[in-house]
């Protein structure tokens, strides 16, 4: 009997024992989640001009065409991002096709008197037939549909990390085009949309204007955009010491004078294109030249008036070098510029390692 009631109380004195330790303390558990890189939400629209569905018909979608899109063929959307000078890092990539069913409705029409030789309506024939004859016809129509795609084949019908998802609206003839969760971080991006190497739109986005929001609308990108970008991209593979600045840009080579110039969209010199690792080199003299009018502008007046004069004014056009002398582009743009110039500064450039 001693030995049970001191084992009993032995049970009881742990299990007292126990019930104060968790009353007294409690314990704490550390769990690791891992945060999410920030990002952004990229919509963004393409025209389409020529809406012929018929697939039976093909015409040569070659840059004299004016270098629009066409709905015969599919369409390619991608974002980079810029990771050093000239550098690009995919953000994402995305491709659609087009499909026309073809339908055959059904229209009852009703000839004529065969001895008046009248043409009569169905709405009047009525209940007197005699003399008519009835015939059914078929009508053709289409339905035209968007199928997008990611770099497995796989079918997809919403934007995820890494996705880019084009869906295009008969209604208003456009690509309506969406990127989201595109990673926040680097100094300036790219959108391309093409629908081969030689038909292209382009698009730069900097930093200062995808930093402050979660949602990016770029609406339409213009010809204009792809004309600003494809000097922007010409100047960030330059060894330019200075930093790239969208606004000076624009300001400089304003939408006056894209249109004065009468701007052909240059051609893509890649030999072989690869329609998953899209790659877009121009070498042109007039990007060229444009572009070190651009550096000169923001280093050094003398040099860029001096260039201008030298320039022959039937090489961009006399009306667009008219422009920017007598209008003084130079003076107003260093009145704005001068008292900083945008040295490139060091960034700390964030290259994601793991498999996206």
């Amino acid at each position: 009997m001693v030995s049970n009631r001191f084992f009993l109380g032995v049970i009881l004195g742990f299990f007292v024992l126990i019930l104060t330790l968790s009353s007294c303390g409690k314990v704490t558990q550390e769990v690791t989640v891992k945060k999410e890189r920030p990002s952004f939400n990229l919509s963004y629209i393409v025209e389409v001009k020529d809406i012929q569905f018929d697939p039976l018909e093909v015409t040569p979608n070659g840059v004299d065409s004016g270098n629009e899109f066409n709905v015969r063929t599919g369409i390619y959307g991608s974002v980079f991002a810029y990771i050093k000078e000239g550098t690009l890092k995919e953000m994402s990539w995305g491709k659609a096709i087009i499909e026309v069913k073809q339908l055959d409705v059904k229209a009852r029409s009703v000839s004529g008197d065969r001895k008046n030789n009248k043409s009569i309506s169905t709405g009047d024939v009525g209940s007197n037939t005699k003399g008519l004859t009835r015939r059914d016809t078929k009508e053709a129509t289409s339905t035209v549909r968007s199928r997008a795609f990611n770099k497995q084949g796989r079918e997809i019908t919403g934007s995820k990390h890494t996705w880019t998802v084009p869906s295009y609206s008969k209604s208003k003839s456009r690509w309506e085009i969406k990127s989201k969760k595109v990673l926040k971080g680097y100094p300036l991006y790219s959108v391309f949309v093409f629908d081969d190497q030689g038909h292209y739109r382009f698009k730069l986005v900097d930093q200062e204007t995808v930093s402050g929001n979660n949602t990016l609308d770029l609406n339409a990108i213009s010809k204009y955009d792809t004309f600003i970008s494809i000097i922007g991209m010409k100047f960030l593979e330059s060894d330019a010491p200075i930093e790239l600045k969208l606004g000076d840009l624009m300001t400089l080579y304003d939408v006056q004078f894209y249109h004065l110039i009468n701007y052909k969209f240059p051609t893509n010199l890649v030999n072989k294109f690869d329609y998953k690792r899209p790659v877009f080199q121009f070498n042109r003299p007039l990007e060229t030249v444009l572009l070190t009018l651009y550096q000169l502008f923001i280093v050094d007046s003398v040099d860029a008036l001096t260039y201008l004069k030298g320039l022959d004014k039937n090489f961009i056009g006399e009306l667009a070098y008219n422009y920017l002398e007598k209008v003084n582009k130079i003076n107003i743009f260093l009145t704005f510029s001068t008292s900083f110039l945008p040295i490139k500064q060091k960034h700390t450039w964030m290259v994601s390692e793991e498999k996206e």
